[in-house]
């Protein structure tokens, strides 16, 4: 069950990728609001595989510590602040407060970048996070965090 899930992290870090990394005329009728779209996807799921680890059988003896070392490091810390703000709106009520301390924390700024050349033309999108006035590139931030679950789910034998 919980594989489900991180076979969707890794496909939604690809959409990621797709566009903050590879030069592509993109999509025909993509706009910045459907790739913000594809960003708040991304962390969502990101964030969230611990949960389905939590409720997986197969797993949950394995990730009994998923809460403690998810708040322990910074990245993830900011993809919990993103997706929690993204599910609820708002980070300053309740259980879903800022890990980072942060309430503050959020998708805030957005370049375009233009390529040519002999391959044609294409664009990347490159998007950044705030957090704690630290600027953090979107997809830095993305392929860290997927590097950081794949160490946890292999240190609990849980990848091979």
């Amino acid at each position: 069950m919980w594989r489900e899930q991180w076979e969707r992290v890794q496909r939604t870090f690809e959409w990621v990728k797709t566009f903050t990394q590879e030069s592509t005329p993109g999509a025909p009728n993509e706009t910045t609001d459907d790739r913000k779209d594809r960003v708040a996807s991304f962390f969502l799921h990101c964030y969230h595989l611990k949960d389905w680890l939590k409720n997986d059988p197969a797993s949950k003896a394995q990730a009994r510590d998923v809460e403690t070392e998810l708040n322990k490091n910074e990245v993830m810390q900011i993809v919990a602040d993103l997706a929690n703000g993204t599910k609820h709106g708002d980070l300053t009520v309740g259980r879903y407060g800022p890990k980072t301390g942060d309430p503050t924390t959020a998708l805030t700024r957005q370049d375009i970048v233009v390529t040519t050349g002999a391959a044609g033309a294409g664009t990347l999108q490159k998007m950044y996070v705030e957090s704690n006035t630290d600027e953090w590139d979107v997809y830095n931030l993305a392929k860290y965090a997927v590097a950081w679950w794949s160490e946890y789910l292999t240190q609990r034998n849980l990848l091979p």
